[in-house]
């Protein structure tokens, strides 16, 4: 990508300062409590830096979560093709046989 086709990432140290504030407030609360708190900052703030503070709060949980998903997706995926096949119909025949007595 060239330089002009490049966009700055970067936030403003202040917004910086503000978004993680933001973020250690909230905590871990369920995205739908965190849309709900970032769209009531948004709605009674009308300084421009608190907006974009919260809007990247809101962008980083997200991203955390995604991330924290994925983790665990990948986790999971790890332990279903570590266990052979050979194991795995045992287990089920066990299982089968538990229900069937």
């Amino acid at each position: 990508m060239n330089e002009k086709n490049e966009l700055n990432t970067n936030l403003d140290p202040e917004v910086e300062k503000i978004r993680d504030q933001i973020i250690s407030k909230i905590g871990n609360k369920p995205l739908d409590e965190v849309n709900q708190i970032i769209k009531k900052l948004l709605m009674e703030n009308m300084d421009e830096t608190m907006r974009l503070a919260a809007l990247a709060a809101r962008v980083k949980i997200i991203r955390g979560k995604i991330s924290l998903l994925y983790d665990n997706k990948i986790e999971i995926n790890n332990l279903i093709s570590n266990v052979n096949t050979q194991s795995y119909w045992i287990y089920i025949l066990q299982f089968v046989q538990f229900f069937i007595d």
